[in-house]
Formats: structure tokens, C-alpha cells, sequence
């Protein structure tokens, strides 16, 4: 790799610098609108990171209340992108929801249903996936713990078999998509075929180096998700984290997998 010149380098500011859902891309802007591909998903990296640092002695300890404020935060500015069409209750009672105790021996993650309940119901609602899926790890397995919607695993089934576009995200740390699954070596077969899955996007939840989750959104549609679609998983991925930290569960995850 070739050395990196100090003209080659270009610093941001976090006041005024947004992060856009649509295109992933990072840029200065003071208008409404991403510069690059015009979507109105923009989120504030200041409001994402609790805020400047400049000029401070000391940092601000980021409270419940105001973890709650960012997750509302964030999906209200999500949704609230004209592209998305009309807006759909948190809670759509058209939707199977499901949702277990990662652990036998506590309750901790019954304290983060509201939100992870909301971020699964708006994967369904911001893509167009039928089915949502929340795996959490248990020792050297992922085990569904949370469902939204149709043609979803079973609660307490092991997610991400060897040879499954699950196990390749855990490897690789980073979001596949399958745009049809009977076509798609990567994915599990014979699963997809009795779930009658055909579409599917599936991103790590990362925590400390290490993937202790994945959210998978499905569909019934060949190439039912473009690339916007992945990019709203990707970040309802870490609306996930912000719920087990919160929860503690995270402090309930056994083993490892380093991101690459």
C-alpha cells in the first residue's frame, strides 16, 4: 500500500457532516437533501455520537433516557424521508411477532422489547421484506431470538449453519444480500426452499471486534432488495446494539469472532 500524503488526507468536521442511508456516503451539508444521490435519509454525525468533544475537559456520560431519545431519533428521521411513502404504525398489527429470553437465568432482554420490537417491525416497513429476523449468539451457535412477520426461522432455532449466507456474515463481518436463493451457492438451500425464501439481506451485529448478532430481513421475491435496502439494514443493525447495550445482554454473549 502506498504512503499516505498529508494532501491526501481530507478531515471532516463532525458539526457539519451527515451520513446519508441511502448512498453510504459521508459528506459536508447544510442542505436537507444527500449531494450525491438527493435522498432525504440523513442522519447527523454529531447527534450520532453524542455530540462534540472540542473545548471540553470531560466527556458526557450518554444517559437511558437520552439512548432512548437517539434510537427515536434516528428511525423518526428514517421515515420521515419522503422517498419511504407513507408511514406505517411502529407496531403493525398485520405482523407475527415473537421474541424469547436469550438466557434461561434472566430477563434482560425482555427490558429491550419495545425498541427491538420497533427496529424489526420497520425493517418490514421501510424494505420490502415479509420477515425479520433477530440472532443472537449463544457459545459457538447464533440462535433466532426475536421474529417479525412471515417465512421467519423458528424462536430458538440455530441461525447460520455452515455453508449459509448467515455463517458468511458472522465470518466476514459484513452485509450480504442474496437477490435468489435457489441460484445462490452462499445460501442455505434447502431452509430457503421451506421457508419459501427467495430474497434475503443479512447484517452483522458487531459489538467490541465481535459479531454477537445478525439481522436478517426475507422475502418471498426474487431481487426484491437494492442496495438502499441494504443500507437501512446496516443501520437498523446498530439501532439493535444500542437496544442490547442498554439491555445488557451483551453481557450475556459467549465466544468470539473477530471482524475483518
Amino acid at each position: 500500500m502506498p504512503h499516505t500524503r498529508p494532501s491526501d488526507v481530507t478531515f471532516l468536521g463532525l458539526s457539519s457532516t451527515v451520513f446519508c442511508v441511502e448512498c453510504e456516503l459521508i459528506s459536508y451539508n447544510n442542505s436537507p437533501q444527500c449531494l450525491s444521490c438527493g435522498s432525504q435519509a440523513l442522519l447527523s454525525l454529531a447527534r450520532i455520537l453524542g455530540g462534540t468533544l472540542n473545548g471540553q475537559q470531560r466527556a458526557t456520560l450518554i444517559t437511558t433516557a437520552a439512548l432512548d431519545g437517539i434510537v427515536k431519533g434516528i428511525l423518526g428521521e428514517v421515515m420521515s424521508a419522503p422517498r419511504f411513502g407513507n408511514t406505517q404504525a411502529v407496531h403493525s398489527p398485520g405482523r407475527v411477532w415473537q421474541m424469547t429470553t436469550f438466557r434461561q437465568d434472566t430477563n434482560s432482554l425482555a427490558t429491550g422489547e419495545l425498541p427491538i420490537r420497533g427496529v424489526l417491525d420497520r425493517a418490514c416497513t421501510i424494505t420490502p421484506a415479509s420477515g425479520a429476523v433477530l440472532a443472537l449468539r449463544s457459545g459457538q451457535k447464533m440462535v433466532c431470538a426475536a421474529t417479525m412477520g412471515a417465512n421467519v426461522p423458528d424462536i430458538g432455532s440455530e441461525v447460520g449453519h455452515s455453508g449459509s449466507l448467515s455463517a458468511l456474515c458472522v465470518e466476514t463481518a459484513t452485509t450480504l444480500r442474496c437477490d435468489s436463493a435457489e441460484h445462490d451457492p452462499r445460501v442455505d438451500q434447502p431452509s430457503c426452499r421451506e421457508l419459501g425464501i427467495e430474497s434475503v439481506v443479512v447484517a452483522p451485529v458487531a459489538y467490541m471486534n465481535q459479531v454477537v448478532g445478525l439481522l436478517e430481513i426475507f422475502s418471498q421475491q426474487k431481487y426484491a432488495f437494492a442496495n438502499h435496502d441494504v443500507a437501512k439494514v446496516q443501520l437498523l443493525a446498530s439501532l439493535i446494539l444500542i437496544a442490547l447495550m442498554k439491555s445488557s445482554e451483551l453481557l450475556a454473549i459467549g465466544g468470539t469472532s473477530t471482524m475483518q
